[in-house]
């Protein structure tokens, strides 16, 4: 079988190769009988492929033998293969202990993942407790502020209802004086704040049960105060009395007394 190559110049190849390289190509692309073998077919077939590759232009270039180059690429591709053999077995320990590192570092990986993932599970745990105490903080707020509102509220309605106990046991047990004088202003300005704030607070309870209290000590003050009133009255009509001082002494530093009887009591004025 004749083969041509294209583009490949020889001319500039000494003498002796071209024969050489004549005789390769025929022991190559010749067939070994009359008849031919199938490998000899696919060598034949692979040539016009093999012109192009550098490596076969090379070693064709410089008049190798193509079977001892063959040959020699098997030697070295043999030596490396028991050179790579031999360096496995040399670091065999070093790569399975490797291996073994490595396993366990999937392992703490691992376990690392499922701390993250349980971590992650706790933050949003913890995330949904801050929400919760948000709310419940802003719910607190506002009941305090409410809470506080009232109380003002509450402080003047207290303030305005709430005979103090010593002042009431004055009034119902006490003697006429400077001090029943007191206690009764105190009275009589809770009886004021019932009568003014009466349509607005009369639904509360404090309200319904502090009016029957202040109207039994308001009836308890009038007579008391009449009945001083009365006597001092009485003293004017002495002969050893002195009107001048009674009056001043009396009638004008009491005068609230009479104030009194005639704004709460005037049946007894």
């Amino acid at each position: 079988m004749d083969l041509v190559f294209e583009d490949f110049d020889t001319t500039n190849e000494p003498d002796d190769v071209a024969p050489r390289q004549a005789n390769d190509i025929n022991y190559v692309g010749s067939t070994g009988g009359g008849g031919g073998s199938s490998d000899d077919d696919d060598a034949a077939e692979q040539l016009p492929d093999m012109q192009n590759d550098e490596l076969i232009k090379e070693v064709l270039t410089k008049g190798i033998d193509l079977r001892l180059y063959s040959q020699q690429i098997e030697q070295e591709l043999s030596q490396l293969e028991e050179e790579q053999l031999t360096n496995y077995e040399q670091h065999e320990a070093a790569l399975l202990e490797l291996d073994s590192e490595i396993r366990g570092c999937d392992d703490v990986l691992a376990n690392m993942e499922k701390l993250l993932v349980n971590f992650k599970s706790s933050l949003g745990a913890i995330n949904n407790d801050i929400q919760a105490l948000q709310s419940d903080s802003l719910s607190m707020s506002m009941r305090l502020k409410n809470r506080v509102v009232a109380e003002k509220q509450l402080d003047k309605i207290i303030q305005g209802v709430v005979v103090p106990p010593e002042a009431v046991r004055t009034i119902c047990d006490g003697d006429v004086n400077e001090k029943y004088l007191e206690c009764l202003i105190e009275v009589n300005k809770r009886i004021a704040y019932m009568r003014v704030h009466s349509k607005q607070h009369r639904k509360l309870k404090a309200f319904q049960e502090i009016q029957p209290e202040l109207d039994r000590l308001c009836l308890r003050a009038s007579s008391k105060i009449r009945e001083f009133l009365l006597d001092k009255i009485n003293d004017l009509r002495s002969l050893n009395t002195n009107a001048h001082v009674l009056q001043k002494s009396v009638f004008l530093k009491y005068r609230f007394f009479n104030h009194f009887l005639i704004e709460r009591h005037p049946e007894a004025a």
